[in-house]
C-alpha cells in the first residue's frame, strides 16, 4: 500500500473514532488492549491499560489504529508486561467462527464473500445451540459479535465459566468437535430414549432420520443415483449402501427407527457406526480451537473498525442475528463521497445492496465504503 492510500485509510479510521459513541466492556479498566497500528501493520502493540473511557477514545481518536484487540482475561495488572505478573482474575469464553476455519469452505477476496459469510452465520447457529442447549448458558450471558471481517465472535461471560482454565476449556472444545465420542454409548441411549436423549445423542438421532429421509428422497427420484451417492461416504461399500437403500424402502422399518428402535436391524449395525462418525463431523462446531483454549487471547474490541475491511466489529442481537446483514449492518462509512480507485486484482463485493467491482488495472471511481473496503483488503489504491 502506497503512503498517500495508508495516510487516506488512517484519517477515515480517525474520523470514525472520533465521531463514534459507543459502549466499552464494563471492566474494561482490567483487560489487557492490543493495536496494530497503519504504519506498524505486522507488529502489536500491546500489555496497554486505560484507566478511564476518556482515556481510549483519545488513543483511538489519535493514533487511527488499523486493529484494535482487547484480553478475553481480566486482570489485576492489565499493563504488566510479564503474563505471570498480570494476576489473572478469569476470563470470558470466547468462540471465533472464521471462514477460514469452516470445513471445506475456499474464501476468494472478491467474489465469494457473501457466500463465505452466509456459511460461517449458519456454522455460528449451530454452535449457539450447543452453549444454549447442551451447556444451559443463559442468552443474557451471550454476545455475538460479528468479527467485521469474514466471521463471529461468540463471548460468554457468566462467573460459571470465566474461572475455567485451559485444560477444563479444552474439555469444552472436544465436546463441541465430538472428539472422543462413544458410538457405542450414542447408540444405546437413543435406543433407550431417542429424541429425548439430550446432548449428542438427540443430535445423532434426528441427525439419523434427516440423513435417511433425505437418502429416501433421492431413492424415490433415482435409485442408482442414490446408491452411488452412498458409496462416496467413507466405509460404505455397494452391499451396505444397498441395505440402506433396501431399509429407507421399508416403511416400517423406519417407523421403527423414527422410535429409537435401532437394534431391529442388527445385520447393519457396522453400517450405523460409519454413519454416526460421519454425522459427527458435520454436527459438530467449527470454531477456532485455540481462540477458545487460550485463557490470555486478545480479541477484537467491539465497535471498533477491521483493519482488513473498514467493517464495524458489531455486536448483534441474538434476536435479530437471523436478520444481520454485515454487508448492511455492519458498514461504517458512507456512500454520500465518491472515491477514484485503481484495481489491483479483479474483485467485486455487494455492499448495502449495490455491486461494485473492477478488473485488475481498471480504474474506477465508487462510494467511499466500497472504496475503502477493496482498499483495506488490498484489492485497490487511490489514484
Amino acid at each position: 500500500m502506497d503512503e498517500r492510500t495508508r495516510r487516506f485509510l488512517r484519517l477515515k479510521f480517525a474520523s470514525y473514532y472520533a465521531e463514534a459513541d459507543f459502549p466499552l466492556a464494563e471492566d474494561f479498566w482490567m483487560r489487557e488492549f492490543g493495536f496494530i497500528l497503519f504504519e506498524r501493520s505486522e507488529a502489536m502493540i500491546r500489555h496497554l491499560a486505560f484507566s478511564s473511557a476518556a482515556e481510549i477514545r483519545d488513543f483511538l481518536r489519535i493514533s487511527a489504529p488499523a486493529h484494535v484487540f482487547h484480553s478475553a482475561a481480566i486482570y489485576e495488572r492489565p499493563a504488566a508486561k510479564d503474563m505471570s505478573k498480570k494476576g489473572w482474575l478469569g476470563a470470558d469464553l470466547i468462540f471465533d467462527l472464521d471462514g477460514d476455519h469452516i470445513l471445506g469452505l475456499c474464501v476468494d477476496e472478491g467474489r465469494n464473500y457473501e457466500n463465505m459469510l452466509r456459511r460461517v452465520k449458519k456454522e455460528t447457529k449451530k454452535l449457539l445451540d450447543f452453549i444454549v442447549s447442551d451447556f444451559g448458558i443463559d442468552y443474557n450471558d451471550i454476545e455475538i459479535v460479528f468479527s467485521g471481517s469474514r466471521g463471529y465472535h461468540i463471548h460468554v461471560s457468566c462467573d460459571s465459566v470465566r474461572s475455567l482454565g485451559s485444560k477444563e476449556r479444552r474439555e469444552i472444545v472436544d465436546y463441541l468437535s465430538a472428539r472422543g465420542l462413544d458410538l457405542q454409548y450414542i447408540l444405546s441411549r437413543i435406543e433407550r430414549c431417542a429424541a429425548e436423549a439430550g446432548g449428542w445423542s438427540e443430535r445423532i438421532f434426528r441427525g439419523l432420520l434427516d440423513f435417511l429421509l433425505k437418502v429416501k428422497e433421492k431413492v424415490d427420484e433415482d435409485e442408482e443415483a442414490a446408491m452411488k451417492e452412498l458409496m462416496k461416504i467413507k466405509g460404505i461399500g455397494e452391499r451396505g449402501a444397498r441395505k440402506i437403500v433396501e431399509l429407507v424402502k421399508d416403511d416400517a422399518r423406519m417407523e421403527k427407527i423414527a422410535s429409537g428402535s435401532l437394534n431391529q436391524i442388527p445385520r447393519i449395525k457396522r453400517i450405523w457406526n460409519v454413519i454416526i462418525e460421519n454425522l459427527a463431523v458435520e454436527l459438530g462446531a467449527k470454531e477456532d480451537e485455540p481462540v477458545t483454549v487460550d485463557i490470555h487471547r486478545l480479541i477484537r474490541m467491539p465497535f471498533s473498525l477491521h483493519g482488513k475491511t473498514g467493517f464495524i466489529v458489531k455486536p448483534v442481537p441474538l434476536d435479530y442475528f437471523d436478520d444481520f446483514e454485515p454487508l448492511e449492518d455492519a458498514v461504517a462509512f458512507s456512500d454520500a463521497r465518491e472515491v477514484r480507485v485503481r484495481g489491483l486484482k479483479d474483485a467485486s463485493v455487494r455492499i448495502k445492496g449495490h455491486e461494485y467491482g473492477f478488473s485488475a488495472g481498471e480504474i474506477v471511481e465508487m462510494p467511499e465504503n466500497a472504496a475503502i473496503y477493496f482498499i483495506c483488503r488490498g484489492l485497490a489504491v487511490l489514484t
